[in-house]
């Protein structure tokens, strides 16, 4: 299989949308798959959107019926580009799938990135529950503020955050990036990621410049519960600037943290915590590894 390429080109973006109140299936497929955009402001840079605008309720537990679904041998580069599910409605947000299980798949914001959200984002902003990202690959990279997310976002949102599903060799999370399904200021329960690399795996977050989160939490006045983060790998690594979190900061409770590993290094101000700042109990943390060892401000 070839290249296919969706770029943003002199001012101008590309974009593929199948959204609306019942939306539809985008698939691509190639050798390599790349979603780039340039200096472009908003929505003009590169995204590919699959959003849910329906105003019927519809069953939490059951994904909307958007998605995306991206497939490469080789690799899949999303360049200041967006994949999006998301609600802002009563529907639920859908489906993102990114395969590139012998490659590598890249979420990054390159140079002339613009502030605007880049990368895979399946969040609700209202009642309808957040959505599901799937990722499959021998190496993840996220860095220079991409996110992977599924939260619950916003005072008037009172869905559920999504869940985050990675199943590769390495990830690596770096430079003002994150994971994320947390709850900020709604009611919704903040979601779970799970992170599955295998016994001979290598999962690294921070250690380079900025901050990095993988976060499971409740914030700014929410008051649902704080979701769950599990990890299963050979190496963890957490250096500076990283967090992986799981508090509540209101009347909900903690989420969970479990991680096994051979061996566990945290370092350089890195952290691991699922700790409470509100009304609801703190959370829990279980690591299960050979080795654990914290040093250099960690």
């Amino acid at each position: 299989l070839g290249e296919v390429r969706l770029q943003a080109s002199n001012a101008v973006g590309s974009l593929v949308d199948v959204s609306g109140d019942a939306p539809g299936s985008v698939f691509i497929r190639g050798g390599k798959v790349v979603v780039r955009g340039g200096a472009v402001p908003g929505n003009r840079r590169s995204l590919v959107r699959a959003e849910n605008e329906s105003s019927v309720p519809a069953d939490p537990g059951v994904p909307g019926p958007g998605l995306i679904s991206v497939a490469a041998n080789e690799s899949v580069l999303v360049d200041n580009g967006l994949l999006s599910v998301v609600t802002h409605s009563a529907g639920n947000a859908g489906t993102i799938h990114v395969a590139s299980p012998g490659g590598s798949v890249t979420f990054q914001r390159g140079p002339g990135g613009t502030p605007t959200p880049v990368g895979a984002g399946a969040e609700t902003t209202s009642s309808g529950a957040a959505g599901r990202i799937q990722i499959e690959a021998r190496d993840l990279l996220v860095q220079d503020g991409a996110a992977v997310s599924a939260p619950s976002v916003g005072h008037g949102a009172s869905g559920d955050g999504g869940t985050v599903e990675i199943v590769a060799h390495s990830v690596e999370v770096s430079q003002n990036s994150y994971i994320g399904v947390a709850t900020i200021e709604g009611s919704g329960n903040a979601g779970s990621i799970g992170i599955h690399l295998g016994d001979d795996g290598a999962f690294r977050v921070g250690g380079k410049e900025g901050y990095t989160w993988i976060v499971a939490g409740t914030f700014d006045g929410a008051t649902g519960n704080a979701g769950d983060i599990a990890i299963e790998t050979g190496s963890l690594m957490v250096g500076r600037g990283a967090q992986i979190n799981v508090p509540t900061t209101g009347d909900g409770e903690g989420g969970s943290i479990t991680i096994g590993a051979d061996a566990v290094e945290i370092s350089g101000g890195g952290w691991i915590g699922a700790h409470t700042l509100g009304k609801g109990a703190a959370g829990t943390i279980a690591i299960d590894a050979r080795s654990v060892v914290i040093g250099d401000g960690g």
